[in-house]
């Protein structure tokens, strides 16, 4: 990471350069062609330099309030970007563009792409006591302006169905216009409380998915759960971030017991899972609003 955020820092700071009016090094980037307009090489170096923070972002460096997926995408969009730059100068005119400038942007793409795909590093949390090995997971977080402890407290006396959307999509589901807290919803409806700290709440399900339907009861019932059948576990926690403010994440892990359990799940999953992510985002949303609202 941090030799692609020097090569992007080290361009863009270039293009300044050459914006501003200096000529050291333009004519051989040029290789014999015109001196593009101004404009161009300033929109460039704020390219690279838009780049560089994606990078970073990407890194975990800066942006804890934005979502980490945009800068995941972001750093995806980078690597093709590249690899179009590359397509055309490997079909330009001269041979700089052709033996360097095309290598180059490859080498750029292949950078962002590793980027893109290496996880950021993370601290361990309590789900990795309960489930630390999973065949499906997805995570969302959002950065409020409240201590852990009110940040864990206000979203799970968050009403589930907090806006028109979720309440369709839970009559959708079966659950009914549910007027009960997302606190009290997820200590029922098959669900099981797992832990329950000041700034962390993990709740689970175990159950079959074949034959007749079991689901564990209770927390010993759930840690004791086999196959076959699929054992889920989520969370919600809060996790400081200084100034009174809090990393708020909810995290959802999935493990079949069994092949034809792993088979069923994943079929159920394609279909549910974007929306089970999908109100998982409009909670934390709902979250932001109010605080955003308390404080204004």
């Amino acid at each position: 990471m941090s030799g692609l955020v020097a090569i992007l820092v080290g361009l863009s700071g270039l293009h300044v350069y050459w914006a501003l009016g200096g000529e050291w090094g333009l004519g051989r980037a040029l290789g014999g062609n015109e001196v593009p307009p101004v404009a161009l090489i300033w929109l460039i170096a704020f390219f690279l330099g838009g780049a560089t923070l994606v990078v970073l972002g990407r890194a975990g460096v800066w942006g804890h309030r934005l979502p980490m997926r945009l800068f995941a995408s972001g750093t995806w969009a980078l690597a093709g970007a590249f690899l179009l730059a590359a397509a055309v100068n490997f079909a330009g005119r001269t041979v700089l563009e052709k033996a360097a400038f095309a290598p180059f942007c490859v080498l750029l793409a292949i950078l962002a792409a590793h980027v893109a795909r290496a996880q950021p590093e993370r601290t361990a949390t309590a789900l990795d006591a309960w489930l630390p090995a999973y065949s499906v997971g997805e995570r969302h977080e959002r950065v409020v302006d409240l201590p852990p402890e009110e940040a864990l407290t206000a979203i799970l006396a968050l009403p589930v169905a907090p806006d028109r959307l979720v309440r369709t999509l839970f009559r959708l589901r079966g659950y009914g216009a549910s007027t009960e807290s997302i606190g009290e919803f997820t200590s029922k409806n098959g669900f099981v409380v797992l832990e329950r700290t000041p700034t962390t709440y993990v709740f689970g399900i175990a159950a079959r998915l074949r034959g007749e339907l079991r689901q564990a009861s209770d927390r010993e019932s759930w840690l004791s759960w086999g196959a076959p059948g699929v054992k889920i576990v989520a969370d919600f926690r809060a996790e400081p971030m200084g100034d009174a403010h809090s990393r708020l994440t909810t995290e959802t892990r999935v493990l079949a017991l069994d092949r034809w359990s792993r088979v069923l799940f994943r079929l159920y999953w394609l279909v549910v899972g974007p929306f089970s992510a999908l109100i998982r985002r409009r909670w934390l949303r709902a979250i932001l609003e109010r605080t955003v609202a308390g404080t204004s």
